[in-house]
């Protein structure tokens, strides 16, 4: 059991680092996201007046950061589950015919 689990997440590593464009968008996507909301966004949470602020004294950066990192795990596991999904249905269909 835990050899074909090995072996799975062996490949979809594997698959990933060739990848170029998903390394590349995964990348971007955070820088993206970073650059636009968290720095563009950053002056206007820190005019608010401090009884206003949903952060409790924390920089919005350091409020968005961990969500920007779970958004990439969701990301990521997305597209290598959607590719294992693929392979077992062409699998399927091959053996069909």
């Amino acid at each position: 059991m835990l050899e074909a689990l090995y072996i799975m997440v062996y490949r979809q590593l594997k698959e990933f680092i060739r990848a170029r464009s998903r390394v590349i968008g995964a990348i971007l996507n955070n820088a993206l996201w970073l650059i636009f909301f968290g720095l563009g966004l950053s002056p206007v949470f820190r005019r608010a007046p401090s009884t206003l602020e949903p952060f409790k004294g924390m920089d919005f950066l350091s409020f968005l950061l961990p969500g920007v990192f779970i958004m990439t795990i969701f990301q990521v596991s997305f597209m290598a589950g959607i590719s294992v999904i693929w392979i077992g249905s062409l699998a399927s269909s091959k053996q069909s015919s």
